[in-house]
């Protein structure tokens, strides 16, 4: 008995790691994103992005673009949400297993909030579009246009 309770511990806190995570919105994330860039060292942009990826991103009330089949392995949908950050276009791919709540959601009409972990980011060379990836993401509706 003695040695379930550090087994299950241990379970327990594992499993909750995420939510003890950093969170950024999705400017801040692409303010991250630009010191990324900025750094001279490839090793230097290596331990940023690694960072990046040990914290959340926020999406607030943002409109479904589309719902599509994931490309990403582990998901079966993915909800992208574009959004415009200084003056740039950004699309936020959400990935999910909440299959309930994603059925839900109304391509252009569909409001949402969402919250996820970082995965990795897309740049044109224009830096006139960014992608940004998200898993694990919990997505809230909060209502159609």
């Amino acid at each position: 008995m003695k040695n379930l309770i550090p087994i299950v511990l241990s379970a327990v806190l594992l499993a909750s790691c995420s939510t003890f995570k950093g969170k950024l919105t999705v400017q801040q994330t692409l303010s991250e994103k630009d010191k990324i860039v900025a750094a001279a060292n490839p090793a230097m942009r290596y331990l940023l992005t690694e960072d990046l990826k040990k914290k959340r991103v926020v999406i607030t009330d943002a409109t479904v673009s589309d719902v599509i089949e994931s490309l990403h392995i582990d998901y079966d949908f993915c909800v992208v949400v574009t959004m415009t950050v200084d003056a740039n276009k950004v699309d936020c791919y959400l990935y999910s297993d909440d299959l309930k709540t994603i059925s839900k959601l109304v391509k252009g009409s569909t409001r949402i909030d969402a919250v996820g972990d970082f995965e990795k980011f897309f740049t044109l060379l224009d830096e006139k579009y960014t992608k940004i990836e998200v898993l694990d993401a919990c997505i809230d509706i909060k209502g159609g246009k």
